[in-house]
């Protein structure tokens, strides 16, 4: 945090009651288990918790304040009254955002977010200290805690905004409010929040209406939509418009040519107004190309120079859950892709395991939030991966029976996780590649460790 925040300010910015006293703090948290004495805690209230009954434990562990929806009258520590502790955060986070001076950079979008942040911030680690977002922080919540984390030190901030319906990217912008905005792409996913793919244009689109006539906008000419971005942003503002294409559109600020996609990454030429450049990225799948374009068009729009851009994509390390490549036991390859997924992400994950040599089995979880489609959706995958060449589908759970049936005679649909897993059991060798994906709410991270080696060490194959 830079500086300290004091209660008072914040009551009288936002409103509320101050109760004992004013006080200042330098940390948030929502987490009873992890407190230190100069946070305030914040009693959010969820589903099966209330913060509240850990007040006095937050306490008796030192913290600078507390902020509360109901006094708590046994208590000395200074308290601000509010009415909605999760609106209070955000106001707190808000209030963060305002003292930060440098280049903030905010991603939204259907797919690759946490990789393309993930190769933002090691480009613009070249420069600097980054803040990017840690995990999963990137809704109303996680958004608010990551700009407390904010400090002088961080020469830029790279924090991704996620969203299951109109409205909710609108307000993570009002709290960001960053200086480059870019919606990676408009795919199926959470259309059973949304509804449809005009529906997430324009709530993905809502990040765009944050910038103001100095922002900057990375448009991806490929995407679902892209012609609205641009006369959305035309319209609205006189933010800087930059685009880009892994697919060779010419008329693209910055865009990709000669692609070269291996089992071990992908080097290509990369176009842009300063000049051509050759990247090698040892990501895998022709989806981090897009993304890596992104990362560049961003890195760009803040002014950083074309070897910086090389020397981070290079750089780049891999992300757990998402196409990882782990060692299975009996020296099979594991492509851990076991975070997240939808029908775009899991294509291309797909294409990714038609890159080995030898025997290729998906392992396949339910995309979840696809509304009434997903029956669909899910037998399109298991047809592209018969197309594909994919030697053995493993589907798991009751979403992915019409995979099964789509595949043909060489799927085999599994009940749980652990049956899953002994049937991959049967065909790991040297010569052997699994691809394991599915939501989230899959928990095929199960899957993972079960055939990874028998210590279950995880180890990342040399490349």
């Amino acid at each position: 945090m830079i500086g300290d925040l004091s209660l008072a300010t914040l009551a009288n910015e936002y409103g509320g009651i101050i109760l004992n006293g004013d006080a200042d703090f330098s940390a948030l948290s929502i987490d009873s288990r992890d407190l230190k004495p100069e946070q305030a805690f914040i009693a959010i209230k969820g589903p099966n918790f209330d913060g509240h009954e850990f007040a006095s434990e937050a306490a008796s562990m030192g913290v600078q304040s507390l902020v509360l929806e109901h006094p708590v009258s046994s208590l000395d520590t200074p308290q601000w009254i509010v009415e909605d502790c999760v609106k209070a955060l955000g106001y707190i986070g808000k209030s963060c955002r305002k003292s930060f001076r440098a280049p903030v950079i905010g991603i939204t979008g259907s797919s690759g977010k946490t990789s393309v942040k993930e190769m933002l911030g090691s480009i613009l680690r070249q420069r600097g200290e980054v803040l990017t977002t840690k995990g999963n922080y990137n809704n109303h919540l996680g958004v608010p805690l990551m700009l407390a984390e904010l400090t002088e030190k961080h020469a830029f901030a790279v924090l991704e905004m996620g969203a299951s319906a109109e409205g909710e990217i609108a307000y993570l912008s009002d709290l960001v409010r960053p200086d480059v905005a870019l919606v990676n792409n408009v795919g199926n996913a959470h259309l059973e929040g949304f509804g449809d793919r005009d529906a997430i244009i324009r709530g993905k689109g809502e990040i765009y209406r944050s910038l103001r006539d100095a922002g900057r906008a990375a448009v991806n000419l490929d995407s679902y939509g892209a012609d609205r971005f641009l006369a959305q942003i035309s319209d609205q503002n006189s933010a800087q418009i930059l685009t880009f294409s892994a697919t060779g559109n010419t008329e693209a600020d910055v865009r990709v040519s000669d692609i070269r996609v291996q089992d071990q990454g992908a080097d290509y030429l990369l176009h842009t107004p300063l000049g051509d450049i050759e990247i090698h990225q040892s990501v895998l799948g022709l989806n981090n190309v897009s993304n890596g374009a992104a990362a560049a068009t961003c890195a760009l729009a803040v002014g950083i120079r074309l070897d910086d851009i090389r020397a981070g994509l290079s750089r780049v390390a891999q992300v757990s859950g998402r196409l990882f490549c782990r060692r299975g036991i009996h020296g099979a390859r594991v492509l851990d892709d076991a975070y997240n997924a939808n029908p775009d992400s899991m294509a291309g994950a797909i294409d990714v395991l038609t890159n080995f040599d030898g025997i290729r089995v998906f392992v396949m979880g339910a995309m979840a939030e696809l509304g009434e489609g997903a029956a669909e959706y899910h037998r399109q995958m298991g047809e592209k991966s018969r197309v594909a060449g994919i030697d053995r589908l493993i589907c798991v759970g009751a979403a992915t029976k019409s995979a099964a049936e789509a595949y043909g005679s060489n799927a085999m649909w599994v009940d749980n996780n652990e049956e899953a897993a002994q049937q991959c059991l049967e065909l790991l060798g040297p010569n052997t590649t699994v691809l394991v994906k599915g939501s989230r709410s899959a928990r095929l991270d199960e899957v993972v460790t079960m055939i990874t080696d028998l210590e279950g060490q995880h180890a990342v194959l040399a490349n």
